[in-house]
Formats: C-alpha cells, sequence, structure tokens
C-alpha cells in the first residue's frame, strides 16, 4: 500500500495505467481515500483518452494514432461549416449557435487555433471533439471513432 501524499508521485511517474488502476482499487477499503481515489480515476480516465488508438487501415492493418492526429486531420471551419453557415469576420468566422436559439450570430469559430466558442446563452467551446460531443450527444470514445472512420487511411 502506498502513502498518501509521499508516494503519489512515485505511482503519477513509475505506474503504468492498469498498475494503477490495481493500486486504487486495492485502496478503496482504506478510510479517508475516497477523494485520492477520485481524483486517481479521473486521471486515468483523462490518460486513457489520450492514448493513442487502434484502428484498423483499409488494407486490414492495426495502426494506432493519437488524438491530436485526428483532429490534426480536419479543418474546424470546415468541419462545422457543414451543420452551420458560417460567414467570415475579421480573422474569424461568426455563425447562429446551433446550441441555443438565437437571432444574431454569438458562436465564433477561430481557424487558427482550431477553436469555437459560443458568446451567447451557452457560453461554452472547445475544439473539434467538443463540438462533436455536444452537437451529436456523443461520448469522446464515439466521436473518435467516427472521425478515424471518415478519414480513410
Amino acid at each position: 500500500m502506498f502513502d498518501y501524499v509521499d508516494d503519489v508521485e512515485y505511482m503519477v511517474k513509475f505506474l503504468t495505467i492498469p498498475e494503477l488502476v490495481k493500486s486504487i482499487n486495492s485502496s478503496k477499503n482504506y478510510v479517508g481515500w475516497d477523494d485520492f481515489i477520485k481524483d486517481c480515476g479521473l486521471a486515468i480516465d483523462i490518460l486513457k483518452s489520450y492514448e493513442p488508438l487502434k484502428i484498423k487501415s483499409n488494407d486490414g492493418r492495426q495502426v494506432f494514432e493519437s488524438i491530436e492526429s485526428i483532429k490534426a486531420r480536419y479543418d474546424i471551419v470546415d468541419y462545422i461549416g457543414q451543420y452551420v453557415v458560417l460567414k467570415k469576420s475579421g480573422n474569424k468566422f461568426v455563425g447562429v449557435c446551433p446550441f441555443h436559439s438565437e437571432k444574431r450570430g454569438s458562436f465564433f469559430v477561430y481557424p487558427k487555433n482550431q477553436t469555437w466558442h459560443c458568446f451567447g446563452a451557452c457560453n461554452i467551446g472547445g475544439d473539434i471533439i467538443t463540438f462533436i460531443q455536444k452537437y451529436d450527444h456523443l461520448e469522446i470514445k464515439d466521436v473518435l471513432k467516427r472521425l478515424s472512420n471518415e478519414w480513410h487511411i
């Protein structure tokens, strides 16, 4: 068993995700560790989402890809433009937010950093992945599968 404070750094640096999960699961019976276990569980979920994905190429080979490489294939303006009418305004694009009703455009897409933001009632933003998650009500793994499958390797 690990000391809560002293060994967290060790756990993060030297344990694989499965080892960390096993350590956390073995800690569940100890009093006072609830917050630590929740934090570690969240960290593991985040780490897993950034692990390279196994996908099949057109010729049947399995290849690994990172989230960043999947996102890099797409231009956010082109992709969101399939769902929202966007008009160029300086170095950004503006449209009517698809997530709430409005008459004026409060939805901005920034091609330079490949992000979007609604300055209206939503007051939310993100990248291409968060847009698809919100628009189609999908989990991140389903969005990544969709983006991987849309782009033929």
